[in-house]
């Protein structure tokens, strides 16, 4: 069993309803669970106050301010086989050209 564990993590959603929805259900599972812990291991060892990260995709913050499109773009090329990996594969490489392309052109449509 390992000595410590965190808990966290990062949700999408399609409207400010379903992210209310979803945080509510989020939070009321991690103090659920906090509970649990404590009730095993006694108080002082749920960290509750850990410094926040920027880490996961926020994307849909920027859409309350400004109107946009998320984009999944394809990233394999069989002639560079890192690019083969999956993202969260210590060997995942990645060219960002097509991806960059793709935001500049679109930010010039939105100002054209």
């Amino acid at each position: 069993m390992a000595e410590s564990a965190a808990l966290e993590g990062t949700t999408r959603t399609i409207s400010q309803q379903s992210r209310e929805r979803i945080r509510a259900l989020v939070t009321n599972t991690a103090r659920q669970i906090a509970d649990v812990v404590e009730a095993l291991w006694g108080e002082g060892r749920v960290v509750a106050d850990r410094a926040l990260s920027l880490s996961g995709d926020n994307f849909a913050e920027f859409q309350l301010h400004a109107p946009g499109a998320y984009a999944y773009l394809g990233t394999a090329n069989p002639a560079q086989p890192n690019t083969l990996a999956s993202n969260h594969n210590g060997k995942f490489d990645v060219a960002l050209v097509m991806g960059a392309g793709l935001y500049a052109g679109y930010a010039l449509a939105r100002l054209i």
